[in-house]
């Protein structure tokens, strides 16, 4: 496991890397709060996530304002700018993580199936059911946009990482109430076409 030095823990993270649960699973190991992206703007949210947000985001203000360091705290590369605080506590002397996907092929495909359902987290105890996809196109070039625009920012942050992670190498995070999202049955057309489109573009 992680042997953290400092506080606080800021993770930096690409969409569809698993941070939230290992946001939530170093923040419970360590019995201190975690706030996930609660600067996240407003008509970024959700109806899933709308009342999490927003207690969220007050309960992150009041305990940064507090001078109390000891949190874990999920931002995204893109919501990194003089609108939030995370410059700031970045800049500081916090304990600071990289998160990323090795395979970029598989980050767009999870993000193009999340944007597609329209859901992003999968419980452990919801029912499993058979589902395909369609492949629609504007969606597809949506999702390599977010991930390779999200693996630019990442990958130039001016800022010292304490810690360089894969979404790869964490593994199962068992004590999380989550678990992988299981692929539509046409996965491999999914993925046809994502490395079709990718490979034009780039």
């Amino acid at each position: 496991m992680i042997n953290i030095t400092k506080w606080p823990v800021i993770i930096v993270a690409n969409y569809r890397t698993g941070s939230t649960v290992f946001a939530q699973h170093l923040a419970e190991i360590n019995n201190v709060p975690v706030y996930l992206e609660p600067w996240q703007h407003i008509n970024a949210q959700t109806s899933e996530f709308d009342e999490h947000i927003h207690w969220l985001k007050k309960d992150f203000y009041d305990h940064y304002k507090s001078g109390n360091t000891m949190y874990v705290l999920k931002v995204m590369p893109d919501q990194i700018h003089k609108g939030t605080p995370y410059e700031k506590i970045l800049a500081s002397d916090s304990f600071k993580i990289k998160l990323h996907r090795e395979n970029e092929i598989d980050n767009i495909i999870s993000q193009y199936i999340s944007n597609m359902r329209q859901k992003w987290v999968t419980e452990k105890n919801e029912p499993y059911y058979r589902y395909t996809l369609p492949i629609d196109y504007n969606v597809l070039l949506a999702a390599i946009t977010s991930v390779t625009r999200g693996n630019f920012y990442l990958n130039n942050l001016n800022y010292e990482f304490d810690q360089d992670l894969s979404y790869e190498s964490l593994g199962e995070i068992k004590s999380s109430i989550f678990e992988k999202t299981r692929p539509p049955e046409n996965i491999n057309e999914i993925r046809a076409a994502v490395v079709t489109m990718f490979n034009n573009l780039f």
